[in-house]
């Protein structure tokens, strides 16, 4: 499995949006409107790949740009969020991605 953030800038609402949605399909967790972070196996990746290609060969995205940051467990471990609350999940994410156990207690 591979551990990616992803983050982008698309100017067409439309192909923002499947890009979104394929993200979302794939497992993704949105951190911010543009970003975000999730594992895939290779199949999912290919996935993402083939639909970025696709979205090159378009011309009203030749200045779109989409980045993917591999994330190792030190990168993961030091990501936090000032902004967030501490019950919102974004910590347990961070957790499960680095393999470790998450329990959550009602």
């Amino acid at each position: 499995m591979k551990r990616m953030l992803i983050f982008y800038d698309i100017s067409e609402d439309r192909v923002r949006n499947d890009v979104v949605k394929l993200l979302k399909r794939c497992g993704f967790y949105r951190l911010q409107k543009s970003v975000f972070v999730g594992m895939t196996n290779d199949r999912g990746y290919k996935s993402i790949e083939l639909f970025v290609k696709g979205m090159k060969a378009k011309e009203e995205c030749r200045h779109d740009s989409v980045i993917v940051v591999y994330l190792d467990d030190r990168i993961l471990r030091t990501m936090c969020d000032l902004m967030r609350d501490e019950n919102d999940g974004f910590r347990e994410m961070l957790d499960f991605f680095c393999g470790k156990k998450v329990v959550k207690l009602i």
